[in-house]
């Protein structure tokens, strides 16, 4: 994940603060320049702000409602991008019911004094069972894997622009129509 936790505040910077204490709703500020990894993620030139980016905001949300300990993110759905233009940063919300564990992401504009629109949705809890046992890698086909240059070359003829903290796959093997396994 891309957790960049703020060791002098100990708190995630794009969770951001609770507006009191003991508050389930925290407020970050995001723009194209911070955190830095966050221009790495592009769609058609545009900044966008990254899923793994709610992931982290809902589980970091998780772990200070629920407090230490194994969480699980369940039924996450994106609704909205949130893009982000040069200049003009969001304000962004995260919201948990701590009674029925929803966590919801939302932006605005920052300083607009907008309502905030829902980004993002899910549900947070304590795993139930034992996590599954990682699976091994299959035996290497080189006839059916992509290169991590083909594969990023790829990804921009389709609009996808990753910069450096997004180029964490080294190759991608297709398993059959439906899967493939990524290195």
């Amino acid at each position: 994940a891309l957790h960049l936790l703020d060791a002098a505040a100990d708190r995630n910077p794009i969770l951001g603060p609770t507006l009191r204490d003991a508050a389930r709703d925290w407020r970050a500020t995001i723009e194209t320049t911070s955190p830095a990894w966050v221009a790495d993620h592009k769609v058609e030139e545009q900044v966008v702000f990254p899923a793994a980016g709610y992931v982290d905001q809902a589980l970091s949300a998780g772990l200070e409602t629920l407090g230490p300990g194994e969480i699980e993110l369940a039924d996450l759905d994106i609704v909205r991008a949130l893009t982000l233009e040069p200049g003009a940063g969001a304000e962004t919300r995260t919201r948990v019911a701590e009674e029925r564990g929803v966590v919801e992401l939302a932006s605005r504009r920052r300083l607009s004094g907008e309502d905030f629109a829902l980004n993002a949705r899910g549900r947070l809890r304590r795993p139930v069972g034992a996590a599954p046992a990682a699976r091994p890698a299959p035996a290497a086909d080189p006839g059916a894997t992509l290169g991590e240059a083909a594969l990023y070359a790829l990804t921009r003829r389709f609009g996808l622009d990753y910069g450096p903290a997004f180029r964490r796959a080294r190759a991608v093997q297709r398993l059959d129509d439906r899967r493939a396994f990524v290195t």
